[in-house]
């Protein structure tokens, strides 16, 4: 329904009051007026009827019809009222209007009949004679207590109706008149009403619109006035609440994304109603986008979406750990609790996710550390307190096997030493980056990778394998000499280690957009792919066997790695099966 303005709604009632006002003014007075008129009319017609009565009544005694009918011609004479004599069988003797020997029997007429019981009889009706509407008025004439006929007046009803409706229209024009002056009065009045609301109405409007700024006028009228007043104190006490429902949304939207688990809140049909930035980064979604979405919408994860359900529907927290794929895999705690109003009604759930995917990797590299520190160190002990068993038990006097049993010791005690070196290097690489205490300065990479070529040649020539050196003489790079030293020695050595003899091992740095990438690319067997991915971890081999036949720790590549990352870079490795592998040192250009 269109709305109308109030001003036209008080003026359209004042008019449709004041027209109905007037209508009903007029048919109150025309139906009084008509009544008087048509009241006079009978009285007039009556008294005619007597005073006819008292000029025929002899003449109607006797009959004498030709006498009556002159009689009243002679008294119609410039009258408009039409004169009947009528005998008390309703024959009609006289009549001014019409041959009387051409009239009905007028025994049944209603005057007629009400004039026999009663001093006389009246009614309204259509005449038939003279084809109009007219008024009747009979009286009854009588002879010594017996009925002797009657006179019968009658008068156009229309003469009293254009009486009736000339007053109806002087009224009418009065009320015109009137119920112009009453619209122009009722809009004065009512945009003299509605100013102020108008004036309310704008300033609610700027309310609504968050404009506290202003404040309304005092009206002259006393209700305006407390109105107005009472807006303005409602105002001033919302734009208070608001400043203060701002500041506390603020103060929790920090403390939510400044949270690292992520914080998300359902409804209590499981729609989501917030999401702070740590739970978008866990989830892969964008929160601005999440509002009004179901869970099973954001991630295909049952589990997860069956503790929303179960919270909503038991009211009591759950907690689990849940691995999900978001697209990698990772590990999430998960705390859903019930949100509750003052009287304890559930209004939704609140799920908390924390992911611990980087400390159940630490832990599990923890334990597998531990237990590849625990055989790589027990092989040779074992063999070491093996062969000092059989040395402690008689081998000694056996010149040639004790000779024998003390080389293997050497040989295993070396290894140990090794791995333990090697684990300290970690250690210290890990400290000393953690710590910033690596040492960086501007030098020559060529004379480093020549320092390294030199130190690897010595394998090299055993197994005729030739090191060639590509790397700009003027190639310089921010970097901590001895490290970038010591990896390029392990990568290297494991080309040698791992190539048949007879090949070539090419030694390649270059610059490429914002990095210097050293590349170690060998012609041996190559590595399966699906041992790339872990070739950098510690004590991790492709062939077990061959990797301890050939003396390695397992933690030349770990070492590598890390060194990487001291200087901020990363490594790489690329490699075909059956035609070599290179493996790739990235040192930053601007380190």
């Amino acid at each position: 329904m269109k709305n109308i303005r109030i001003s036209w709604q008080i003026f359209v009632t004042s008019l449709l009051i004041t027209v109905f006002a007037l209508l009903s003014v007029t048919w109150y007075a025309s139906s009084i007026g008509r009544d008087f008129f048509r009241e006079q009319a009978r009285e007039n017609l009556r008294v005619r009827a007597e005073l006819i009565d008292k000029l025929v009544h002899d003449d109607l005694l006797q009959q004498n019809e030709q006498e009556l009918q002159n009689k009243l011609k002679n008294i119609q004479i410039g009258d408009s009222t039409r004169i009947t004599l009528i005998l008390p069988s309703g024959r009609v003797l006289a009549d001014t209007e019409k041959d009387p020997a051409l009239m009905d029997n007028h025994l049944q007429r209603p005057e007629i009949v009400q004039a026999i019981n009663k001093p006389y009889g009246t009614s309204i009706r259509f005449s038939k004679t003279v084809k109009r509407d007219m008024m009747y008025v009979a009286i009854p004439i009588w002879q010594e207590k017996t009925l002797a006929g009657f006179v019968r007046t009658a008068r156009d009803i229309a003469m009293v109706e254009q009486t009736i409706a000339g007053m109806q229209r002087r009224i009418f024009f009065a009320g015109i008149f009137m119920a112009v002056l009453t619209a122009v009065a009722s809009l004065f009045m009512s945009r003299r009403i509605t100013h102020p609301l108008f004036n309310i109405i704008q300033q609610v409007e700027r309310y609504a619109g968050g404009d506290f700024s202003r404040r309304l006028p005092k009206p002259h009228t006393l209700e305006m006035a407390r109105l107005s007043e009472a807006l303005n104190t409602m105002a001033d006490q919302i734009d208070e609440k608001i400043e203060m429902i701002e500041r506390q949304k603020n103060e929790q939207q920090s403390v939510l994304e400044s949270m690292t688990e992520g914080v998300i809140a359902f409804d209590n049909s499981g729609h989501v109603i917030s999401m702070n930035k740590a739970g978008g980064k866990l989830l892969n979604v964008d929160p601005n986008e999440v509002n009004g979405k179901f869970l099973g919408e954001l991630i295909k994860n049952e589990a997860l979406e069956n503790l929303v359900i179960a919270v909503l529907e038991t009211s009591l927290p759950q907690e689990s750990e849940l691995a999900v794929n978001l697209p990698n895999e990772q590990i999430l705690t998960v705390r859903v609790s019930p949100l509750q109003d003052e009287e304890s009604e559930t209004l939704g759930a609140l799920m908390v996710l924390n992911d611990i995917t980087r400390l159940r990797n630490l832990e599990r590299g923890r334990r597998e550390f531990v237990a590849n520190v625990s055989h790589e160190l027990r092989t040779p002990l074992t063999s070491i307190k093996g062969f000092v068993e059989a040395l402690y038990e008689g081998a000694l006097d056996e010149p040639e096997n004790a000779r024998r049993f003390m080389e293997i010791i050497y040989r295993q005690t070396n290894r140990l030493i090794s791995i333990l070196e090697d684990l300290l290097t970690l250690s210290r690489l890990e400290r000393e980056g953690e710590l910033d205490e690596v040492e960086f300065r501007k030098e020559n990479l060529k004379s480093i990778l020549e320092n390294a070529e030199q130190i690897c040649m010595y394998n090299a020539e055993k197994k005729n394998i030739r090191l060639r050196l590509k790397c700009p003489s003027n190639l310089v790079v921010r970097m901590n000499s001895p490290l970038i030293e010591e990896a390029m020695i392990n990568l290297i050595d494991n080309a040698i280690k791992y190539s048949p003899e007879n090949m070539n091992i090419d030694i390649l740095a270059e610059k490429k957009d914002k990095h210097v990438v050293i590349c170690v690319k060998d012609e041996g067997a190559g590595i399966p792919d699906e041992h790339l991915s872990r070739i950098f971890e510690r004590f991790y081999r492709v062939d077990k066997a061959r990797s301890r036949k050939l003396g390695g720790t397992g933690l030349g590549l770990a070492i590598v790695k890390h060194i990487a990352q001291v200087h901020g870079g990363h490594v790489d490795v690329q490699s075909e099966m059956g035609r070599g592998s290179c493996f790739s040192i990235y040192l930053p250009v601007d380190l």
